[in-house]
């Protein structure tokens, strides 16, 4: 990569960093970022997880603040695995301020009013500024109303101010329900960490434990958002199990970080507009945190360290996939595009034909099917595949109805069923991917007459003898069945091949590779042509 698109990327990377995250921006190799933001819980779209409230916990204690300069202003710690309930708030709560420049001061006047029987706790403000909370209220006039009759019997002297909800405010509750500590800023964010004892620097979020720092956001529209921020090659470590599976070769696990670090140096931004780089699904890459890992892959990351797959100087566009079923497609036939030379249909022919979605059938209902087509197209009376790839993948599907029809390219003529993969066949009563060509029919009773043929792809046949639609020449569609004048459309059985999208690595494939004999190297520039491993 020539010098000036070097200094663009770490140019990028290092705004992003800056804006979302306490990180100092290093990368190694001047594409691989040292730290990533993983979305745990966030909106996007269609996409809604954002929560009103997480527990956190960690081994030897919590730290909980913001960053600024690098250092963690701490507001709030433990030093044992208790857990924290951290929550989005929506209260009125009264704020004392005077003569409070740090943690120090804040806390000490808490232990103050917490002395004289009321609840308080140190906060963080809109200007980032250290306050106390007192109380908290669900409207003005009850908070109004404890002041008169409460507050300023209790607290004489000291000066308090209402302040209105506030669409920023997280609260952290200790076991019991009490508040401890709060935080509403408008330009830092709110950062919980494992104390500097425990060595793993592990946390665990609603029990499930990650490697970092968790950071939490109110997102005006949304929930919280909660982000994991740890370094790469540790987020490695919790993305090639869930991926290809521990127990996987070795060969084949170095060629999974690899990809998938691959992956992260090209889609940095993909969530920048909400905070994080990443998500934890197959949005992303499917990213289980330390719960996952295992000695055997993290000994693939760590063989691999910074090694990434690249074309003509740059990282590659890498994509994966369970299993191809034989041969893998070129990216045209799946998503349109021409611009990556490099993902293009090759044989597969080390992958493993037991593995689950080597070979699948799924069967539909006329009623099943017309459901999941996008306009009216009537009652559905066939479907066929026009177009198919060299691999064989089908590249046209068109389902037809009384109306009309709907015709579905590319990789959609698999969404729109949600099948496992694009390569199959269609078969009714009829045959196979069926074209029906029509001789005789007794429109007069509407039955199929023991002596009609159909032509199908598979050759001539005699028509079934159950149900049949059949277009005339004139375009028109009528059902026929043996002896009624009323019978219904034949189920659709769909068999095919593969499972997953089929551009670039088959995850079984690379197996078979690795247990052939295949290095980490070979498998990626097998799967991925005229990339290389550097």
């Amino acid at each position: 990569m020539g010098s000036m698109t070097k200094k663009f990327f770490v140019a990028i990377f290092a705004l992003i960093i800056i804006i979302t995250s306490s990180y100092t921006p290093v990368t190694y190799g001047a594409e691989v970022p040292t730290f990533v933001r993983i979305g745990l819980f966030f909106n996007y779209g269609s996409m809604k997880t954002a929560v009103d409230s997480v527990t956190i916990s960690a081994e030897k204690g919590i730290e909980a603040g913001w960053y600024a300069g690098g250092d963690l202003n701490v507001i709030y710690s433990t030093s044992d695995n208790l857990v924290l309930k951290i929550r989005k708030d929506s209260k009125y709560y009264f704020v004392y301020s005077k003569d409070i420049t740090n943690r120090d001061q804040a806390q000490a006047k808490a232990n103050e009013i917490i002395a004289k029987g009321v609840n308080a706790f140190v906060a963080v403000n809109n200007t980032n500024s250290w306050v106390v909370l007192v109380g908290g209220y669900a409207d003005k006039a009850t908070a109004d109303a404890d002041k008169a009759n409460n507050l300023d019997k209790k607290l004489p002297g000291i000066e308090i101010a209402l302040v209105s909800p506030s669409p920023r405010m997280i609260i952290v509750e200790n076991v019991s329900g009490q508040a401890v500590c709060g935080f509403y800023s408008d330009t830092i964010n709110f950062t919980l960490r494992p104390s500097v004892a425990n060595d793993l620097k592990v946390v665990k979020v609603n029990s499930k434990a990650y490697r970092g720092e968790i950071e939490v956001i109110r997102q005006t529209t949304s929930d919280m958002t909660v982000i994991n921020i740890v370094g790469l090659e540790q987020y490695l470590y919790g993305v090639v199990p869930a991926e290809i599976g521990a127990s996987s070769p070795t060969e084949a696990l170095k060629a999974q970080a690899i990809a998938a670090r691959t992956y992260v140096a090209k889609n940095m931004s993909k969530y920048s507009s909400i905070g994080f780089n990443l998500c934890t699904t197959t949005y992303s890459q499917v990213y289980s945190g330390f719960s996952a890992e295992s000695l055997s892959s993290n000994k693939a990351v760590e063989a691999t360290t910074g090694q990434l797959l690249m074309y003509e100087g740059k990282p590659a566009e890498v994509y994966y996939f369970s299993s191809s079923g034989g041969m893998t497609e070129d990216v045209k036939n799946v998503w349109g595009s021409t611009t990556f030379p490099y993902l293009v249909s090759v044989e597969d022919k080390y992958e493993t034909p037991t593995t689950t979605y080597y070979t699948w059938t799924k069967t539909f209902t006329v009623d099943q099917i017309k459901s999941k087509v996008q306009k009216d197209i009537g009652d559905v009376v066939g479907m066929e595949v026009t177009k198919r790839s060299d691999a064989g993948r089908v590249t046209e599907l068109v389902i037809k109805g009384t109306k009309d029809q709907a015709v579905y390219p590319l990789e959609r003529a698999r969404m729109i069923l949600s099948l496992p993969s694009q390569w199959y066949t269609i078969e009714t009563g009829a045959g196979s991917d069926v074209n029906v060509s029509v001789g005789t029919v007794d429109n007069a009773t509407s039955k199929i007459p023991s002596s009609l043929k159909i032509i199908t792809e598979s050759g001539i046949k005699d028509a079934p003898q159950g149900s049949l639609n059949v277009i005339g020449g004139d375009g028109t569609v009528k059902n026929y069945s043996s002896g009624s004048s009323t019978g219904a459309s034949s189920d659709f059985t769909i068999t095919g091949k593969g499972w997953g999208h089929a551009v670039g690595m088959s995850q079984n494939g690379a197996m078979g590779m690795a247990k052939a004999g295949f290095t980490y190297k070979q498998i990626l520039e097998h799967y991925f042509k005229g990339a290389v491993v550097q």
